[in-house]
């Protein structure tokens, strides 16, 4: 009986063991909606689709350059350390006159 009981918790609870097994951003959010929602069935397949169809930490993931493929490339935005640093290409030179 009492694994019978455990095996329903686990169930009741896999959303969130998902979202935690992949180090979702939102562990949180995924289980408030399989604890309050989950008993409707539709609120449970909502959080299990959000815990297995959205991106697990995207910052972290994006940050080391072996895995920025993953992206397609996208650019990652830094923030500023101090003033913004000039390129280091001189200008280009005007244009003669014609004659």
């Amino acid at each position: 009986m009492e694994f019978v009981l455990f095996s329903l918790v686990v169930l009741y609870l896999l959303p969130w063991i998902a979202a935690v097994a992949r180090d979702h951003e939102r562990q949180f959010l995924v289980l408030a909606v399989a604890l309050l929602l989950g008993w409707s069935g539709i609120g449970w397949l909502a959080a299990l689709a959000y815990a297995l169809h959205s991106d697990p930490r995207p910052s972290l993931r994006r940050e080391h350059p072996a895995l920025r493929a993953l992206d397609g490339g996208a650019r990652v935005r830094r923030a500023r350390a101090g003033p913004r640093l000039r390129s280091a290409r001189p200008k280009r030179a005007a244009p003669l006159p014609r004659t």
